[in-house]
């Protein structure tokens, strides 16, 4: 399974808080417990 979150920043140093859209993609498909990967490219 496989999802894509699309993000913006502003700077180059910038950090987002991703665990929103993380949450709501786990509730969404009743994810209760499992690993998952990220990969952020720069």
């Amino acid at each position: 399974m496989i999802h894509e979150i699309h993000l913006q920043t502003k700077r180059r140093d910038e950090m987002l808080d991703i665990m929103g859209q993380v949450k709501e993609i786990l509730s969404r498909e009743k994810i209760q417990e499992g690993l998952i990967v990220l990969f952020e490219p720069h």
